[in-house]
């Protein structure tokens, strides 16, 4: 078979063992060196997007930034502009810090009304209130298991602006796990740098099995498994989810485990019988000083009914 192409050796594994090198490969054109010309005008109308990142210490992170319509924008197919002073601020978040010392970066855009997504790796050099993003890859994903929302501004009142830091899964961390529809995560390749990942589902697709541990369902996707490829060669891996009610953002970091075959988990997995388990290292909650209003639409057609035959302990 033909390791040649996008794909690195941790990806072409995955894509053998599901047996999907062939609609990898087709799959897999997509991919380029710049951002195609449609997508320009689609970044700039962005409110969010999130990006995984490095730590000095070696953890991985997933950070969501949000912020005025055009804090983002493409100033050339090969160059992402964000404008920090447009955007508002995750207190706690340390995406800031990790690109000081380690440049490479995975972003993703998403619009969740049109259920539209766009995904940019590369290195990211920050100077005052602009951060520059050098494109190595974008593509465009599915569109599958996006639950729509639509972004209509931001709450006038200002708040206090906190944040919290914790080793431990508690009752607050696990009720915004479980109440979460949309979940990002953030990975890393030694050769290719970072890449950052959606995932979607219905309340409840996020399993809290232990304080320490957190499990997701592995849904059918574009075959190309950026993602388990990554996680094939290194465990580390940041999540975050938010609270787009309340305003409030969770970001996790930790070592992701996939288990295969479970058995059982056909209609809970669509028929992958997959899961990724991540052991929480350490974890952030933060609440945006200015919130963010969205109103909800509907789920995403695709999505599995998540009841599930494992209770909470289980692994």
């Amino acid at each position: 078979m033909s390791t040649t192409g996008p794909f690195h050796a941790g990806e072409v594994a995955v894509q053998r063992r599901v047996g999907e090198t062939a609609v990898a490969e087709r799959n897999g054109g997509v991919i380029g060196g710049s951002i195609v010309a449609g997508a320009i005008p689609f970044l700039a109308q962005q409110p969010m997007v999130v990006v995984g990142s490095l730590a000095a210490d070696g953890q991985v992170w997933a950070s969501m930034l949000f912020g005025e319509k055009g804090f983002v924008t493409a100033s050339t197919p090969q160059v992402v502009r964000i404008d920090v002073s447009r955007s508002f601020p995750v207190p706690g978040d340390p995406i800031w810090t990790n690109v000081q010392v380690y440049p490479d970066v995975g972003l993703i855009a998403l619009e969740l009304a049109t259920r539209r997504r766009l995904r940019i790796n590369g290195k990211m050099v920050r100077s005052g209130n602009v951060a520059e993003l050098a494109v190595a890859q974008a593509y465009p994903n599915c569109p599958k298991y996006i639950q729509r929302r639509q972004f209509v501004g931001v709450d006038a009142s200002r708040r206090e602006p906190s944040f919290e830091r914790g080793t431990l899964i508690g009752p607050r961390e696990a009720e915004i796990l479980r109440a979460a529809d949309t979940l990002f995560i953030a990975t890393i390749h030694d050769m290719t740098g970072m890449d950052c990942s959606h995932r979607g589902g219905n309340p409840g697709f996020i399993e809290v099995l232990t304080p320490n541990e957190m499990r997701v369902p592995d849904y059918t996707g574009n075959s190309m498994y950026n993602t388990l490829g990554n996680l094939e060669l290194d465990p580390r891996a940041g999540v975050v989810v938010a609270d787009f009610d309340r305003g409030e953002v969770l970001q996790l970091t930790g070592t992701v485990t996939v288990d295969w075959d479970v058995p059982g988990s056909d209609q809970l997995t669509t028929g992958t019988r997959r899961f990724w388990r991540m052991r929480v290292d350490r974890w952030v909650w933060s609440r945006l000083p200015v919130k963010p209003l969205w109103d909800y639409i509907d789920p995403s057609p695709f999505n599995p009914d998540v009841a599930s035959p494992f209770q909470e302990g289980s692994s």
